[in-house]
């Protein structure tokens, strides 16, 4: 048997991922995984997680549906790729992820969301005009 072999025997096993997930209602909750979980892997976890929650009547979560339309995300970083590694986003114990949405429907296709734009208010565009003007006036 190799050195390293032997070395990689007698190691200890590390301690797994203890993260909060906040949901889209502003209630949380937390799940465990370890941590070298894939993506697709903690998002296993989470719907274990709520396959413990007691409920009042029968709920089928259909998490192709979940899944589909939200994912879950780490400092504006959408974990949407299955095979990716929670290490590669930098996802340390203790660290908050949010579900957000992901896709909306739209004419029947499935797009990514885009964010929408709100127009500047009136003050707020002519305080730019104002601004423009005196730096022109001052040469910059």
């Amino acid at each position: 048997m190799s050195v390293w072999k032997t070395l990689a025997y007698h190691r200890l096993p590390q301690q797994p991922l203890r993260l909060s997930v906040l949901k889209l209602d502003g209630s949380c909750f937390e799940v465990v995984v370890a941590r070298t979980a894939t993506i697709a892997e903690l998002k296993e976890a989470v719907e274990e997680v709520f396959s413990r929650f007691p409920r009042d009547r029968e709920i089928n979560i259909s998490w192709s549906h979940v899944w589909g339309h939200f994912c879950l995300c780490y400092k504006g970083q959408k974990l949407v790729d299955d095979k990716s590694s929670v290490r590669l986003f930098g996802i340390k114990d203790e660290d908050e992820l949010r579900f957000v949405r992901h896709l909306t429907i739209n004419d029947g296709q499935e797009q990514e969301e885009r964010p929408v734009l709100k127009q500047p208010s009136a003050n707020i565009n002519s305080l730019c005009v104002e601004m423009a003007k005196t730096l022109t006036r001052e040469g910059w």
